[in-house]
């Protein structure tokens, strides 16, 4: 089915069906004017018998005064509330939420539906104006912000007493942020994002040693040459490593998300403050020709044909990580859990992610999580942000992880020593590397984000089936994008 686009008239025609003004009117007391008859002792001298006396007597007046009003009683609000994510541990959890904050009986019920394929559905909400009063995952989050369809929740958030900044870990907010407004909560599928994680037998197998994982891609190449193993054929019987496979790598110039290769070579390819892409430069070239290094040896299509002989990732036992057929992913904290519940009987040991030799002593890590976020068009902002209070909650946040070990974006969840993990060693290891890294990288916020990943992920195939030499790729990658940003947000280039 052909995904469902939309023209910018479209979306702001959509936000435009939203009153933008009074976002916190519905919950700040109103102060009028009236009148108040008032009395007041007043002297005055007369005279008595020819003598001067002073008496008191009382006078009454009618004085205007501000007089804050009753608040009216709220009507009853349906808050709808979408989430992409359907597994049914994680659908489980997000019920769950929606049943306890209706439960509460404050007036509002909110209903949760998991929504497939939820930004292509978004876009066409916003468009016809009829968008749920939440949102949680799975969409270009910035595309949104930059074309005004989400609410800004600078003042929610400044008025809130259960929500403070302070409490979030650093760089989560700023990632949900677009031109100086908020736009999210950080509420689910928060943590560290850049992990390299092994097959523990695996490593035992070849005689290598978990506590010394390559540090470099040159070692990282080594380990390959080690675990990939083939038949006569030349088929794929164990693979090390997919290089680009997954968030981490292959959809990963996100808010919620950095790109693993850019940070690894030590550059950004987003400036936000000038509005470019960096793509072509020689660090990328360089992380080019490493891809094609590796699926040259892989070979492309027995790559393909491995892939689609294990399907489902790590979620489920025919994945290739949990039937123990590839030995390593580059994923974030997530995965311990994701395993723990798909190939239990397996161990895992996670550790930094490449570097080239000339940073070998620079360990990175990206925080990143998934913002909610209120549509401009809600009739029930203010009800909608009572139920963000609550998603955002240590009460939701540990439901959440009960049931996905998802960490939430509050920092009491990032204490490697918490005892609910100790059945999940490797995810240790990410809490740790939070205070650990010498660079904690931002997630970008680019405007045409969903443009410029596709565009990422076509160099990289380029490159892999050998259509186009990694010079080639980065040039035209950085050219592709950058006119794009051009046509799609002509506004934001304006000096």
């Amino acid at each position: 089915m052909k995904a469902y686009t939309l023209t910018r008239r479209e979306l702001l025609k959509g936000a435009a069906l939203a009153s933008a003004a009074g976002l916190l009117a519905a919950c700040q007391p109103k102060i009028v004017e009236v009148e108040k008859v008032v009395e007041r002792v007043v002297k005055e001298t007369i005279i008595v018998e020819g003598t001067p006396q002073v008496v008191e007597k009382v006078v009454k007046e009618t004085v205007v005064v501000e007089k804050q009003a009753p608040v009216a009683a709220r009507e009853p609000a349906t808050v709808v509330w979408w989430f992409g994510w359907n597994a049914p541990a994680q659908m489980e959890a997000f019920n769950t939420i929606a049943k306890n904050f209706t439960d509460m009986d404050n007036g509002i019920t909110v209903e949760a539906l998991q929504v497939p394929t939820m930004n292509d559905k978004m876009l066409a909400a916003v468009a016809g104006g009829n968008p749920p009063d939440v949102g949680v995952c799975c969409i270009q989050y910035t595309g949104y912000y930059a074309r005004g369809v989400f609410t800004p929740i600078d003042d929610y958030v400044d008025a809130s007493d259960k929500i403070k900044k302070e409490d979030f870990v650093p760089g989560l907010f700023e990632s949900m942020t677009w031109r100086g407004k908020l736009y999210g909560v950080p509420a689910a599928e928060c943590g560290p994002r850049f992990g390299f994680m092994f097959n523990l037998e695996h490593l035992e197998e070849a005689g290598l040693d978990p506590e010394n994982l390559p540090q470099t891609w040159d070692e990282t190449w080594d380990w390959h040459t080690k675990l990939t193993k083939k038949d006569d054929a030349g088929n794929l019987a164990q693979l090390f490593l997919d290089p680009f496979f997954g968030s981490t790598t292959a959809a990963a110039l996100a808010p919620n998300c950095a790109s693993l290769y850019p940070e690894s070579w030590g550059f950004k390819p987003w400036d936000g403050d000038t509005m470019t892409f960096n793509f072509d430069n020689p660090q990328m070239v360089e992380a080019f020709t490493w891809l094609k290094t590796m699926y040259d040896d892989i070979g492309v299509e027995k790559l393909d044909a491995f892939s689609q002989a294990n399907p489902g990732g790590r979620y489920v036992p025919t994945g290739a990580m949990p039937a123990g057929l590839r030995t390593a992913e580059f994923v974030g904290y997530y995965a311990p859990g994701e395993l723990y519940v798909s190939a239990p009987d397996k161990r895992w040991v996670a550790g930094w992610c490449p570097r080239p030799e000339s940073r070998r002593n620079i360990r990175y890590q990206n925080v990143g999580g998934h913002p909610a976020y209120i549509p401009l068009a809600s009739k029930v902002r203010d009800q909608a942000f009572e139920f963000i209070e609550h998603l955002t909650s240590q009460e939701s946040i540990d439901i959440i992880f009960k049931a996905t070990a998802w960490l939430g974006g509050r920092l009491t969840g990032y204490d490697p020593n918490r005892p609910d993990i100790s059945h999940l060693p490797a995810l240790k290891w990410y809490l740790d590397s939070v205070n650990q890294a010498e660079e904690m990288v931002p997630g970008y916020v680019i405007p045409n984000q969903a443009f410029a990943t596709t565009q990422y992920q076509r160099a990289v195939s380029a490159v892999q089936y050998g259509d186009k030499t990694p010079e080639q790729a980065a040039a035209e990658l950085q050219v592709a994008v950058t006119e794009d940003l051009a046509k799609e947000f002509p506004e934001l280039l304006v000096q």
